[in-house]
């Protein structure tokens, strides 16, 4: 299990929480799961599987619609922190 743990945090990637309007950097997080853990805590997610809807934000994924790419989720915009 530590072995396992080291590995996850070697590879997570920081990411910070954006608003819309302003486009500031409201809060920054060090990983995908603990904004997701701080989305479910605060009302804004239902469970973990948010991690996905983040990941997709910061990587810019194409919509399952086709049109565009995703650029929000649960309120917000999202980027990874460059280091």
């Amino acid at each position: 299990q530590k072995r396992a743990k080291a590995a996850a945090e070697k590879r997570s990637k920081a990411v910070c929480m954006i608003d819309l309007q302003s486009g500031n950097v409201l809060q920054e997080f060090p990983s995908q799961h603990e904004a997701a853990r701080w989305l479910v805590a605060n009302g804004k997610a239902k469970n973990m599987n948010c991690v996905s809807s983040i990941s997709s934000v910061c990587l810019r994924k194409p919509c399952t619609t086709g049109y565009g790419c995703r650029k929000k989720a649960y309120g917000y915009d999202w980027r990874f922190i460059k280091e």
